[in-house]
């Protein structure tokens, strides 16, 4: 299970909730920022910010279906 924005306390969750951490200060400068040059009749440009993935109990590692202590052996 994963959630998004990385709300206070989903860490305190049992298990700790997986989540997408945002930049919040950052986007709410460039949405003003992009507001005030539209009224101003300006071309704005689409921004792109970067997300982190937090990994915590709620999510495991993918499962190969294959036992990780016998061996693979190829059959000619």
């Amino acid at each position: 299970m994963v959630g998004y924005d990385d709300i206070p306390l989903v860490d305190r969750l049992q298990p700790p909730l997986t989540t997408i951490r945002q930049p919040a200060y950052e986007i709410g400068h460039h949405a003003g920022r992009l507001l005030i040059d539209r009224l101003d009749h300006h071309e704005v440009e689409d921004v792109v910010l970067p997300v982190e993935l937090v990994v915590r109990n709620s999510t495991a590692a993918v499962s190969t279906g294959r036992d990780p202590h016998v061996e693979s052996r190829s059959r000619r």
